[in-house]
């Protein structure tokens, strides 16, 4: 095969790049919440 079947135009990175970020700033809290969880069930209830 000797065709290159490349688009000639670069596609629009910008909403995908922002979508991207949005995903992984999600994704991030997704992790916090789930570490501060899993600490305090590590941890157990409080007894002041």
């Amino acid at each position: 095969m000797t065709r290159d079947i490349t688009p000639a135009g670069s596609p629009a990175t910008g909403a995908v790049d922002e979508a991207f970020a949005e995903v992984r700033a999600s994704f991030d809290r997704f992790c916090l919440a789930a570490g501060i969880e899993a600490l305090g069930t590590m941890r157990g209830p409080l007894s002041w």
